[in-house]
């Protein structure tokens, strides 16, 4: 029988009290080791593996040895089955370093939650709590990360207006109305707002949300009236409509005006549709049916932005070509982006006509094998991502390598020779997934006894959240000056949580991430230097930053950035809530 995770054993927890609080909390403590050439990352103890590699980086105590300790990683403590939870063990979880579950209370004192707020460094999770007071939410309202409170029913106006003193994420999937006093006090919340349980939204309503200045989920909308159209087209900022089915012309044209990362993955895309959707401005994702006409997918690439087309099974000459025509923002080349992730191959003469796209980065996802003739095009574009390419030949190999622009993607790769291996970690473009070094696994019995520090002996890690599962690609540069939240699943896969801060002129990027405009060079010796010689880029939007995000990414919901950057976040926590042992925040699966 093998031995419980820590995650079975933390999952039997029912009852708490201070002194084991206090010995959970310190069972579960890694800190960020720092070896003089770049972050340590312990992939195999089982709790810094459990969390991703998330990382909270902050001053810390001093570290015996050569490594010195730059900050802790965000691991998650999961208390699913505590059923009470009094003040003082309240106050031991609270300096817990990480994410924190407690989804099995519901309810807690006004007491209670002013002492959870005090929690830092991860998000707090509370999805069974039925109702919060006024007090209990001023309280939550001050910590300063995720929070989740999903089976809330209803929120009185007070309990709002606490909640929207919050600049973080917050998810409210339980609220199946919002009156417009409700909504009119949650606009003014500073982070990323999820209303997944809304149904149905009033014009009033949906005036007040507009003018939310974070990422504002909808996903329950299947329909919306003319007055809602028209109230999220004066919209400016991140908006993710994954169910809405269908447009009526006049929804379409009101809702093209709509300025920054918009989601459609099931509308019905007809002319107007097609026509209306071409003339937004931002970052565009949308899913077409396989057939979908070329009448109708030219205007859609003529949108001037990041664009993510899903359900394109095959393409022709004729579609490639409309494709390859992307243009970029304001005519610039190198701004802007092309995702296609669910074509599983293509032609040589369709990759020859893809090559030549010059917008920006090509994403081609879906692709998992990759014969001569096909590799021999596409490694003439400067900016292409094959991260689900999972073995390739040693003639392969030796194409790939001859990559000479700025980032060739091949962040899936797991199968390939050792001499094959050498010759693209060779070429300075190339991005592979690290591959740490093994040591046997702590036990754990070894792991309460003594909190385990990040081996030094491994190799360095190449980002801070290093999750495998999903698509790889892209990271976000935030439209607006506030922090931006991604993971590297989350950059292609939903779009992946990096926590730095970043604006539409200044982004701190990786270098796969260099179709931005604000392209980094940096001193840290685990980040590779980024060029600008493929495309060309306004010298004034180039800024000089350091970014403690090392240069690779691997792939969680689709997000888009503004005209200038791209994300991709829609499959956000889909692989990890597939495996029972693995849960990382938030509860979202996609977007």
């Amino acid at each position: 029988m093998s031995e419980p995770s820590l995650r079975d054993l933390t999952d039997t927890i029912r009852h708490l009290d201070a002194s084991r609080a206090r010995r959970l909390v310190e069972a579960f403590r890694r800190p960020v080791l720092h070896d003089g050439h770049g972050i340590a990352y312990d992939a195999v103890d089982p709790v810094v593996a459990g969390t991703h590699g998330w990382l909270r980086l902050a001053a810390a105590e001093p570290h015996a040895g050569s490594a010195e300790v730059v900050g802790h990683y965000q691991t998650h403590l999961y208390l699913h089955e505590v059923l009470r939870l009094p003040l003082s063990v309240a106050r031991e979880l609270a300096r817990h370093r990480g994410h924190l579950y407690l989804d099995k209370l519901t309810a807690v004192t006004d007491a209670v939650a002013a002492e959870l707020a005090t929690h830092e460094g991860g998000g707090l999770s509370l999805n069974n709590l039925r109702r919060l007071s006024g007090p209990a939410a001023i309280a939550l309202g001050r910590h300063g990360g995720e929070i989740a409170l999903n089976r809330v029913t209803h929120l009185g106006e007070a309990a709002a207006l606490g909640l929207a003193r919050h600049a973080n994420d917050l998810s409210l999937d339980g609220l199946t109305v919002l009156e417009p006093k409700v909504a009119a006090a949650l606009s003014n919340h500073r982070g990323d707002l999820s209303l997944d349980g809304l149904t149905v939204l009033t014009g009033r309503a949906a005036g007040h949300l507009a003018r939310h200045a974070g990422k504002l989920h909808l996903h329950g909308l299947t329909a919306v009236s003319d007055e809602v159209a028209e109230a999220f087209g004066r919209r400016t900022g991140f908006l993710c409509l994954r169910q809405l089915q269908h447009l009526t012309a006049a929804q379409a044209a009101s809702l093209s005006g709509h300025r920054g990362p918009l989601h459609l993955s099931s509308v019905k895309v007809d002319d107007a549709v097609a026509d209306c959707l071409g003339r937004h401005q931002g970052s565009l994702m949308i899913r077409v049916p396989a057939d979908l006409p070329l009448a109708r997918l030219q205007p859609l690439v003529r949108h001037q932005g990041p664009l993510e087309i899903a359900g394109l099974t095959s393409l022709d000459e004729r579609q490639a070509r409309v494709l390859a025509a992307q243009p970029g923002p304001r005519g610039i080349r190198g701004l802007s982006c092309l995702f296609i992730d669910t074509l599983s191959s293509i032609t040589p003469a369709v990759a020859s006509i893809l090559a030549t796209h010059t917008a920006g980065g090509l994403f081609l996802t879906g692709i998992k094998e990759l014969s001569e003739d096909v590799a021999r095009e596409l490694v003439k574009h400067p900016i292409l991502s094959l991260d689900r390419v999972t073995h390739v030949s040693d003639r392969v190999a030796a194409i790939l390598a001859t990559h000479s622009g700025v980032t060739l993607s091949l962040r899936g790769l797991v199968d390939v020779s050792p001499q094959a291996l050498a010759r693209l970690e060779a070429t300075p473009s190339v991005e592979l997934k690290q591959r740490p070094k093994s040591r046997p696994a702590a036990t754990i019995a070894e792991i309460g006894a003594e909190p385990c520090r990040a081996s030094t002996a491994g190799a360095r890690a190449v980002h801070p959240r290093d999750r495998d599962a999903g698509r790889s690609g892209l990271a976000e540069a935030c439209s607006s000056n506030r922090r931006v939240d991604m993971t590297e699943a989350e950059c292609r896969n939903g779009f992946r949580h990096c926590r730095y801060r970043s604006t539409e002129q200044e982004c701190a990027l990786t270098s796969h991430e260099c179709n931005t405009p604000g392209w980094t060079r940096t001193s840290d010796p685990g980040i590779r230097n980024l060029r600008r010689d493929n495309f060309a880029v306004p010298e004034e939007t180039t800024k000089s930053t350091v970014s403690l995000c090392p240069s690779t990414t691997s792939g969680s919901t689709s997000d888009f950035a503004s005209t200038a950057s791209f994300t991709a976040q829609r499959a956000e926590k889909a692989a990890d809530l597939r495996n029972p042992q693995i849960q990382s925040w938030p509860s979202r699966t996609n977007d």
